[in-house]
């Protein structure tokens, strides 16, 4: 959907404001913002982004701080931006790295515009222009060849598919496998063999089982998550509460809290519930959690005391990773319905801003060309 560009949008330090119409789409957990790179000076430095659901009310906050330019930053015009607001909790974004085996070139006059696509189970990537290398070189598409690109999103989760897409006429380009590394350490191989014909051809690819390497791809992990609701007056909640774990490895999805293993009614004053959770990638060593719940029930407000954490292995669990809290997580106590608590250590709450589109440049004396005349 486009922002109308007038005269005076997107320049340093302005807030702009549009109302757009559009179907209902739910609670956001994202949002892509792309320019088409026109106009003198296009580079774009965008602080963050503000959206209001005119129905609802629910508001929500989308950081970015970064540029929208192919000349500065990371060369990239599209921002994948996590959402934010009192009753969500924010995702983390990835760095996907992509490496094209190029088998064979046959082009005329017409330079190759090749872009990209990657799918997972949080969703897509939206288009990527394959622009420039991770070197910052325009890439270069001959026999034998292989293009080393990157591109930032919010995590996809497991990636199942791509599609790659060739938009000039008069290029014929066979690939010959796409390799996709994830920051998380999420390694995916997509073998083709096929060919990109001409203007506006395209292939889609599946994750390959195995690796070329022959090592399997990771199964995930069983974690044994003990909660502890603290003895104070009204600590109890009813609310759903969910959790995300934080490895050195990777990141788990948010993940609901369901079945306590040993109490029907769950997170009562004073109770230990135990709940079994699979992640989708193995997490490594346990660095952080965040637990959260949607404010839903009568006194919601929740006075968490602290969680272990252990990894299942065979039939017993390896050692508690504790993650100590001593915290009510209510709206009545703090702006935000989630905490974020360190390991073996004690939780700190991060503070989420709850704020029709508005966007907002920067307005830094080092980002002397933060406006844009792009649309």
């Amino acid at each position: 959907m486009e922002l109308d560009n007038e005269a005076d949008n997107f320049e340093r330090g302005e807030l702009d404001k549009f109302k757009i119409p559009i179907g209902d789409v739910g609670r956001a957990y994202k949002l892509r913002i792309f320019h088409d790179n026109s106009n003198p000076f296009p580079g774009w430095h965008l602080e963050k982004i503000r959206m209001e659901n005119l129905a609802s009310g629910e508001k929500y906050t989308f950081q970015c701080g970064q540029w929208l330019s192919r000349d500065d930053g990371d060369g990239q015009t599209v921002r994948e931006l996590p959402a934010e607001s009192s009753s969500i909790l924010p995702l983390q974004n990835t760095d996907y790295t992509i490496e094209i085996y190029c088998e064979q070139c046959k082009q005329t006059n017409n330079e190759v515009d090749v872009s990209i696509q990657l799918f997972g189970q949080r969703g897509d990537t939206g288009r990527r222009q394959l622009v420039k290398t991770t070197l910052r070189k325009k890439p270069q598409w001959t026999s034998g060849k292989v293009g080393k690109f990157s591109l930032n999103a919010v995590s996809l989760g497991d990636i199942r598919r791509l599609a790659i897409y060739q938009h000039a006429e008069g290029v014929e380009l066979s690939v010959e496998k796409v390799i996709v590394t994830a920051s998380s350490g999420q390694r995916c191989t997509f073998e083709t063999g096929g060919w990109l014909r001409g203007g506006g051809s395209s292939l889609t690819l599946h994750a390959s089982p195995h690796e070329d390497d022959g090592a399997s791809q990771d199964s995930g992990e069983t974690h044994q998550v003990t909660v502890f609701t603290s003895d104070v007056r009204g600590a109890g909640t009813d609310a759903n509460v969910f959790v995300s774990l934080f490895g050195d490895r990777s990141t788990s999805a948010t993940l609901p809290l369901k079945t306590s293993l040993t109490h029907k009614n769950k997170f009562e004053r004073n109770q230990e519930d135990v709940f079994k959770l699979e992640t989708g990638t193995p997490l490594g060593r346990l660095t952080k959690l965040r637990i959260s719940h949607d404010g839903s029930g009568l006194a919601a407000g929740w006075h968490l005391k602290s969680v272990e954490v252990r990894k299942v292995l065979g039939k017993g669990c390896g050692p508690a990773a504790v993650f100590r809290c001593d915290q009510w997580i209510s709206k009545s106590k703090q702006p935000a319905l989630f905490l974020d608590l360190r390991a073996e250590g004690t939780g700190t709450a991060d503070s989420t801003t709850s704020a029709a589109v508005t966007a907002r440049r920067s307005d830094d004396g080092a980002e002397s060309g933060a406006g844009e005349d792009t649309y």
